[in-house]
């Protein structure tokens, strides 16, 4: 029998509240599978790299201000 066909035996001898809290725990479930992780791990010597190009790119006056910086994503994602 497999884990879906032995689960919903049990379950139909189950309350109708104590179904509702297994739909909300498998929805917990999928949702948590389902969702990735854009950000790869770097490592100490990844994250130090990355923070010299950055300095670099603000010393080179490649960076925006903060104030700047915020006002662009809360337009382009319809916060302002």
């Amino acid at each position: 029998m497999s884990a879906i066909d032995s689960t919903v035996s049990i379950m139909k001898r189950m309350s109708e509240e104590n179904c509702e809290k297994v739909l909300d725990y498998v929805k917990f479930l999928y949702i948590s599978d389902t969702i990735q992780n854009p950000y790869e791990p770097l490592s100490s010597d990844e994250i130090l790299a990355k923070l010299a190009l950055s300095r670099k790119q603000i010393a080179d006056g490649k960076g925006i201000s903060m104030e700047k910086a915020l006002k662009k994503i809360g337009t382009e994602h319809g916060f302002i």
